[in-house]
Formats: C-alpha cells, structure tokens, sequence
C-alpha cells in the first residue's frame, strides 16, 4: 500500500511539473527586485546583500561582481545565511527580511557591548550575504502538497549540486578577499544547512581547507534544523585529528576560537519522521536528521523556554585514540522553544544564533554560570522522552 501512494504521489506531481511547464512559466521575481531590509531604511546601514545561484550553481546575474565590490579590507565580519527548501525569491526574502533583521539588532548589541564597532563604522564592518537558490519546482510559488514527493528529491540533488559548485567557490572567494581579521559566520537552515556541511566537504576534498582558514579569524557555522544525516559530519573529526601533525589550523578544535553548532529540535517531525522515510530512496541514511535528534557523538547545550543556553561547561569531544585533539562542537536542543521545521523566525532564535556565533566561551561561561551541559547521548529536562 505504501508503494501505490508513493507512485501515485509521484505520477501526481509529474502531471503538476508538466502542467506548470507547459504553461511557459518565467521567473517574475529574482534577487535583483528586492526592497531593502526594514533594518535597512533611513539612515541605518546597509549591510545585506543577496547572492543568487542558478540551478546548476553558477552565480546569476551581476552578484559575483557585487560581490567584490562589498568585500572590503574593513569588513571585519561576513555572515553568510542559506535558507532552505520550498523557497522562492519572495518567499525568501520575506525570510531575510524578518530573520535577519531580528539578527542584527542582537548583533549591534554585541559589537556595542564587546566595543568592535564604533558607531561611524556600523555601516562598514558588517556584511551579510543571502544567499538565493531555486528551492522550488515552479519559479514563482513554493511547490504544493502534491508537487512536494518529487520535489523534496530533485532539491535534495539540487541543494548538493549547488553546494558542490557555486557555494563551495563562494567561501573560497570571501576568504581570498578578506584579511586575517576577518570573521567567517556560516549559518544555513534546513536544506541550507545540508548544503554548508557539503560545501565546507567539498573545499576539504579539494584540498583547499587549510588555505581558506589560514586566510580569515574566526569560522564559526551555526546549523538549524539541518535536513542532513549525522555520517555526514564524520570528516570534521577526521581532519581536526590530522591538522596537528601537518602543522595546520585546526579549526572547530581547542587549538582555534571556531566552533560548530547544530541547533536542533525534537518537535520538528520534517527532520525526525519525513527524513528518515524519504532517505530509505536516496543515498542519505534513513535515520532521525541531526536537525531534529542531533549527532549522537556530540555533547548537548541545554536551551530554555526564554532562548537563553542554560548550560555553561562546554565540553569538546574527544576521539579515541587521539587525546590532544579535540572537536569544539554541539548539538543545541531548542525543543522548548522550536515546535516544528519552520517554527525559527522569532526573536528568541535569532538572539541565540547570535549568541552562539559571536560570543567568546570564556564569555558564555561568565554570564551563564557553572551549571554545565548534557554529556554525550544525553537528553535535556525539556526534551520529548520517548525516543526518535
């Protein structure tokens, strides 16, 4: 029974592709029409800036250029934001438009409290780039119920294929461009964030990895709910272990300020159920995604219902058999909080991305206390109890 419905979803949604093909569609709305951000208008800085992939990964229309002119030697902090799947341009900007500018305010309040940025500067050290991709079968709408089963696996290639190709170049081209001062923050939502983690392997298995941190500061990557699963993250450990011997940065470890956060949630059915179903015809592990169970090797950071980590000892992982090398990374449980896939655009979460990606952990230890974080397969209080 289960076949016939998978088949005739998917002869449904062939009939829906073939009728929105043949009805000549064309994009009617792209990057290059957006409005300033709201925390953009008057006299505020204008610190966005949108980059759009096509389908096949290159940069679309004059974003590479734009690109470069932004890139600046006083840049002193790039934030580069993936939004995930079922996203047209308007949908996404309307994403931007509401995340984002929750982000910034949280952002200026750091730079203001750490004394980064004086107040003539607020227009120059910050830049974030939005990154726009074709997440949706039809150009101008998100993809509906009966059009999802075939999409949700073209994306899924898509969202590889782009990550591969355009996104892996563009970090490349961000560390190149800036100077050693500079701050990389990568955070990626859903299918976003599966495409950060496949960027960053893709650069690593060009060889190009250590040559893009020695570049740049600080490379700090925040995941939430990451449609992505938890083999994926393997590499990392490997080589972090590796780093040391050949002399060469080792980033997410105790020897770097980078750390890697997989903001995740137990109420977030898409991750936790849908994932592990559509997996079983893909080449993904049919499991709980780390966007909803997390990665089980790491420690968790507990979150509380007001958005703040309750947890302050943050521990790093270590690999068996290799003692002094240690991977600074964890899951971030905000089951209190987030209560579905797409339950993120609030102030809440945007403060604790911030949180997470700008403060210091000496920082984090002094404002939250002793109080500590979950061990390694542990649950925190407010998490569902039965098990995924």
């Amino acid at each position: 029974m289960s076949r016939r419905l998978v088949t005739i979803g998917v002869v449904l949604g062939v009939i829906a592709l073939v009728a929105g093909s043949c009805s000549g569609a064309r994009l009617r709305y792209t990057s290059q029409d957006l409005a300033l951000l709201p925390c953009e208008t008057g006299m505020a800085p204008r610190f966005f800036q949108p980059l759009e992939f096509t389908a096949s990964g290159d940069i679309a229309y004059t974003g590479e250029q734009e690109l470069k002119k932004r890139l600046t030697p006083s840049i002193s902090d790039v934030v580069v934001f993936v939004h995930g799947w079922n996203k047209n341009p308007s949908l996404a900007e309307r994403d931007y438009q509401d995340f984002i500018c929750r982000m910034h305010a949280h952002i200026r309040d750091v730079a203001q409290q750490k004394g980064l940025w004086r107040e003539t500067e607020k227009g120059e050290r910050l830049l974030v780039l939005g990154i726009f991709w074709p997440s949706t079968l039809q150009p101008n709408s998100p993809d509906s119920i009966i059009a999802k089963l075939p999409s949700y696996f073209q994306m899924r290639e898509r969202a590889d294929q782009i990550a591969e190709t355009g996104l892996q170049n563009v970090l490349s081209q961000v560390a190149e461009s800036a100077s050693h001062q500079t701050n990389l923050y990568l955070v990626g939502h859903s299918f976003g964030g599966r495409m950060l983690v496949r960027a960053l392997k893709t650069v690593s298995d060009r060889g190009d990895l250590p040559k893009l941190l020695q570049q740049i500061g600080a490379v700090n990557v925040v995941l939430i709910n990451a449609a992505v699963s938890t083999d994926r993250f393997e590499w990392i450990l490997d080589k972090i272990s590796k780093a040391k011997p050949q002399g060469l940065p080792a980033r997410s470890s105790l020897a770097s300020d980078s750390r890697l956060y997989n903001i995740h949630s137990f109420n977030d059915s898409a991750n936790r159920y849908l994932f592990r179903l559509a997996s079983v015809f893909s080449p993904d592990v049919a499991e709980c995604a780390a966007g909803a169970c997390g990665v089980p090797a790491w420690p968790t950071l507990c979150v509380d219902s007001s958005g703040h980590v309750v947890g302050a000892e943050l521990p790093a992982i270590r690999r068996p058999g290799s003692p002094t090398e240690q991977l600074v990374a964890w899951n971030v449980d905000v089951s209190s909080m987030v209560f579905d896939h797409t339950d993120i655009y609030k102030g809440r979460v945007a403060r604790l991305v911030v949180d997470l990606l700008f403060r210091t952990e000496p920082e984090r230890r002094a404002e939250l206390g002793r109080r500590g974080s979950t061990a390694v397969g542990k649950r925190c209080p407010d998490s569902v109890a039965d098990s995924p």
